[in-house]
């Protein structure tokens, strides 16, 4: 019996179909290859709390100066504010990052350089 499968052969994807017991090879792609439809990396929107130094922080002010700070080919959605405690707010900065590994690491410190930032987390992940 022939079960159809896709295998890694040399750093290759290499498709097989089944006929009855035989295994045909159809294709085989280069995993290097400049082929946008083979290297093609998909999109993830981050949700990213970046708290304030404190309740006197200008959220305004420091949402212009992560919109500067924001890396290449990093796409900003847009900010939202979240009510913390005791009248301070957190900024929610939602980013469209590539899904790769360490997709938003960069945009974390770059948000963590800013001045009058506490702190920067990633809060929620999800693929387009």
């Amino acid at each position: 019996m022939c079960v159809s499968r896709a295998h890694h052969v040399a750093g290759k994807l290499e498709d097989v179909q089944c006929v009855g017991t035989r295994v045909t090879r159809i294709r085989v792609r280069d995993a290097s290859s400049r082929d946008p439809e083979v290297n093609s990396v998909g999109e993830v929107a981050a949700k990213i709390k970046i708290m304030p130094a404190g309740v006197e922080t200008d959220l305004d002010a420091l949402k212009g100066r992560l919109e500067a700070v924001i890396p290449e080919g990093v796409k900003l959605h847009g900010f939202s504010e979240e009510p913390i405690a005791f009248g301070l707010k957190a900024v929610i900065a939602v980013v469209v990052v590539g899904d790769i590994e360490g997709g938003t690491d960069k945009v974390e410190e770059a948000f963590a350089a800013v001045d009058e930032v506490e702190s920067v987390s990633v809060i929620e992940l999800g693929r387009l």
